[in-house]
């Protein structure tokens, strides 16, 4: 399994703040939400690309992903396992697969 790590990156002339989720399998952007403290969008970030592997996994094996997130979330698949996240020296985040019930701190 792989961790997913979580940057910043600040608005520029064409593009509103943004938080990018990515691992070896992929990456996404997730536009900043002004409701959520930062801790809130790394985690939300992150859900969004587990959630966007599960959906390419499903495909792949031609299963059926739940038609709700709460049931993809509750699926077998590995990108769905809960995870565990810290901050960086760099102020970027990296979130960890952790096994179902042993997870502590920052869970998503």
């Amino acid at each position: 399994m792989q961790a997913i790590h979580t940057t910043f990156h600040g608005p520029t002339n064409t593009k509103g703040a943004r938080y990018r989720a990515q691992c070896q399998a992929g990456s996404c952007y997730v536009s900043a939400h002004a409701d959520l403290d930062v801790e809130q969008q790394h985690v939300r970030a992150a859900t969004n690309l587990k959630l966007k592997l599960a959906m390419e996994s499903a495909k792949r094996h031609k299963t059926q992903p739940g038609p709700t997130y709460a049931e993809t979330c509750a699926s077998a698949d590995p990108w769905m396992r809960p995870t565990v996240a810290g901050c960086l020296a760099d102020r970027s985040w990296v979130h960890v697969f952790t096994d179902q019930g042993k997870a502590t701190g920052s869970q998503s």
